[in-house]
């Protein structure tokens, strides 16, 4: 898992080499949500040790996606 500045700095080198428009960064921020459900769906299979995915997960939903949703950057903002 990565540390939750990772997306950011991330979005951080792409701008650095490419402006982008608010849509192309809605697009990026939606594949980050999917690469995080993702991992969670690989790590399922052993909930003693990764108990906290569903802790984590509601609370993702809650607030991130929830912006998300509604039209905010929920990871980089212009």
């Amino acid at each position: 898992m990565l540390k939750s500045e990772l997306p950011k700095t991330l979005l951080d080198g792409y701008a650095s080499k490419s402006s982008f428009s608010l849509d192309e960064i809605r697009y990026i921020e939606g594949q980050i949500f999917m690469d995080i459900f993702i991992s969670y769906v690989f790590l399922l299979h052993d909930p003693e040790r990764n108990g906290w995915i569903q802790e984590h997960a509601s609370k993702i939903c809650s607030t991130l996606c929830r912006d998300f949703l509604e039209g905010k950057e929920v990871y980089y903002s212009f």
